[in-house]
């Protein structure tokens, strides 16, 4: 998965703001949120964990799932384009909604997930909905306890223990580990484009020959084209090229990559109409 850019070929849009935000059950949350905005929203900046944003015994102890929504409008200028809604990472679970129609799941809260979205984009006004699931268990990274009752002490001694625990347990996260779960959309959200004809992804595995630097590649594409590889210095002078999906390049008298002098090739990528530029180092250990 290729980090979006904006370029001549690619279209980067944020959607990094204020979101609207409230919290759901333990279980679920309303299906009736994922296509028309909620009532009695209150607002939560994205990215960040919406359990330390503010001061809300509620929010720092929530169990379960909370909800967040958005509404945005594509530029027309890209309506012909492949788009994608990306996100860099959801803590710990996730299902996406784009006006009411599901997009998919994600589990894992620390990558990015993404989902192409040019046939569910509308002109004008979009509802963007996202439930979160902040529950840990044996099957979560990081890994939370299976029992999810937390016990919360009496102030008066007096009531019986069985009592107490009738009305004073409620479902919590019991985590695995030494620091607070936080939780939410905790990593910025894009839209990007690329041409309807792409570079999906690249792969570049550098090494050292003598004095000359190498470079194995792969680039996977959808469509139809054909592979270019220019490999610039940090002048941006091309100082090596090559054609077709995988191969090689060399990079005479290669300026390695050292501490204090981190010195970056550039090797940019085009098929077709994409372009895509990956910057890359020589070093060996």
């Amino acid at each position: 998965m290729l980090y979006p850019k904006l370029n001549e070929a690619r279209t980067l849009l944020g959607l990094n703001d204020v979101w609207a935000f409230r919290t759901a059950g333990p279980e679920d949350f309303p299906e009736e949120w994922m296509t028309a905005p909620m009532p009695e929203a209150m607002t939560m900046a994205v990215p960040a964990s919406y359990n330390d944003q503010k001061d809300d015994v509620n929010l720092r102890a929530h169990y379960g799932w909370a909800v967040y929504q958005r509404t945005f409008t594509a530029p027309r200028s890209i309506l012909g384009e492949r788009i994608v809604l990306r996100f860099g990472a959801v803590t710990h679970a996730a299902e996406v909604y784009l006006n009411g129609q599901k997009l998919g799941s994600h589990k894992g809260g620390f990558l990015p997930f993404e989902f192409e979205v040019t046939d569910a984009l509308v002109p004008g006004p979009n509802l963007l909905a996202v439930a979160v699931d902040n529950r840990v268990n044996y099957g979560t990274l990081p890994v939370g306890n299976e029992s999810t009752v937390a016990f919360f002490g009496s102030d008066n001694p007096g009531i019986p223990s069985i009592e107490l625990a009738k009305t004073r347990c409620k479902p919590a996260n019991k985590p695995n580990f030494d620091f607070f779960n936080y939780a939410g959309i905790i990593r910025p959200v894009y839209l990007y484009t690329t041409p309807r004809d792409f570079i999906r992804d690249i792969t570049l595995v550098p090494s050292i020959e003598g004095e000359d630097g190498l470079v194995d590649y792969q680039v996977e594409t959808v469509g139809e084209g054909s592979v270019h590889v220019t490999i610039l210095d940090e002048g941006r002078k091309a100082v090596a090229e090559a054609d077709g999906p995988a191969g090689h390049c060399r990079i005479p008298n290669a300026t390695l990559w050292q501490p204090g002098k981190a010195y970056l090739y550039t090797a940019r990528v085009t098929f077709g109409d994409d372009v895509y530029e990956q910057p890359f180092g020589f070093r060996t250990v």
